[in-house]
Order: C-alpha cells, then sequence, then structure tokens
C-alpha cells in the first residue's frame, strides 16, 4: 500500500491550476499579438525593429503557455472514463503535440528582434538569412505540431470531455468558436485575436474544475476467479 495515497489526487489538482494559468498566458498572447499590417516579410520584419520588446513578450508569453497547458491537457487526457474516452484521448494526444510545438516556435520566435537588428530599412541580406530560417525543419516541424495541436486537437478534447459528461455543452462549444475565429482573426487587427483567444481561456478555466476536484480515473480492479462449489463442499 503506497504511503503518499493522496499524491494522485495533489498532481490533478495542481494540474488543474496549471489549465488555469495556462488559459491567463494564452489572454496574454492574444494582447500581445502583434498587429501585422502586411502579408510579407519584409512588412514582419519591419514590425519587429519597431516594436521589439513586444514582439519579445508575445513569443516568451506564447512558450509559456505551451509548457504551462501541457500538464493539465494531459491530465484531462485521463479524465475521461468510458464514453467519450476515446475522443477525449485522441483530442488530448493532438493539443499535447500542439502545446509542445507552441513552446518550440515561441523560443525560436523570441530570437528574431536580436536578428532583424535595430535598424530600418532591414538589410536584404538580414531578410534573406531570416527566409532560410522561416522555412527551415527546426521551425516547420513546430508549426506542424502547433496547428493541428490548437486548431483540432482542443476541439476534440472538449467535445470528448462533453461526451464524457464532464463539462456543460457551452464549454466545447465556446472553444470550438475561438479556435476557429481565432484562425480568421489571425493579422487581423485588435482586438479580434484577443477575443478569440479569450473564448478558448474562458473554455479551459471553465474545464479546470474537472481537475481541481480530482477526477482520477479509479484503479482497475483484479478479477475474483470463481469458487468452485464442488471443492468448496468437501
Amino acid at each position: 500500500m503506497s504511503a503518499h495515497p493522496d499524491r494522485p489526487l495533489t498532481r490533478t489538482r495542481l494540474a488543474g491550476a496549471c489549465l488555469v494559468a495556462g488559459a491567463l498566458l494564452l489572454l496574454t498572447t492574444g494582447a500581445l499579438d502583434p498587429p501585422l499590417l502586411g502579408d510579407t516579410l519584409d512588412d514582419l520584419l519591419t514590425h519587429v525593429v519597431t516594436e521589439p520588446g513586444r514582439w519579445t513578450a508575445w513569443a516568451l508569453a506564447l512558450a509559456a503557455t505551451g509548457l504551462v497547458l501541457l500538464p493539465g491537457i494531459a491530465a484531462l487526457g485521463r479524465a475521461a472514463t468510458g464514453r467519450g474516452a476515446a475522443l477525449t484521448v485522441t483530442g488530448a494526444c493532438l493539443a499535447g503535440a500542439g502545446m509542445v510545438g507552441m513552446v518550440l516556435v515561441g523560443t525560436r520566435e523570441a530570437d528574431l528582434p536580436v536578428l532583424a537588428g535595430p535598424t530600418l530599412p532591414v538589410p536584404p541580406d538580414v531578410v534573406a538569412a531570416v527566409e532560410r530560417m522561416e522555412s527551415a525543419p527546426g521551425l516547420v516541424i513546430p508549426f506542424l505540431l502547433m496547428l493541428p495541436g490548437y486548431y483540432l486537437g482542443l476541439p476534440l478534447l472538449f467535445w470528448g470531455l462533453r461526451r464524457a459528461r464532464l463539462v456543460a455543452t457551452w464549454v466545447p462549444v465556446v472553444a470550438t468558436v475561438g479556435v476557429v475565429g481565432s484562425w480568421f482573426a489571425t493579422g487581423m487587427a485588435d482586438p479580434w485575436e484577443f477575443l478569440t483567444r479569450g473564448a478558448v481561456a474562458v473554455a479551459l478555466i471553465a474545464t479546470s474544475p474537472v481537475l481541481l476536484r480530482g477526477a482520477v480515473p479509479a484503479p482497475s480492479q483484479p478479477k475474483r476467479r470463481p469458487v468452485n462449489r464442488s471443492y468448496a463442499s468437501t
């Protein structure tokens, strides 16, 4: 028998607290999200040089969001048993991979102000170097993890929890609207990115009680072998 039977419950509640903290960080990324006024790499670098502090803060907040949300998402994958479990686990796996990609993307993007330099216009050789970096496998792979994880994994996770009757119907609805809206809000002027990520943050906070109240799957009990009555009577 374990000397610390309450440890799984404590870990689950800490994972629930990570959901709340990660939701607030996600909201912060929406507030800091750079308003890009063009579609070219030159426009991007111009913004980076103009507001290097905001870009760095956004990138670090993005990395912190993925890092903090990961334990909560992993715990939610274990919260559903029976009905909705397969959908929940699938969503948790995709979303977990997305959080790993989010950490990698954030840490890479945080280096961009240093690479772009402090002066405008950005020199052509720097633009060429950034273009090569953006198409390198080291950044493409994290994006391939982050995009399906966030835009597909999170909705599947929330709908799996709803199917398991762990959250109300409005929670996956709000999360799905926020995720889909975030896709279309990319590159749009404020405050659309903030509002769409805010919807996802609200859904995450509303889901945190699933873990804060200690929704740990009960361990499977060993099956008892039936007693042979003919031997028992002798």
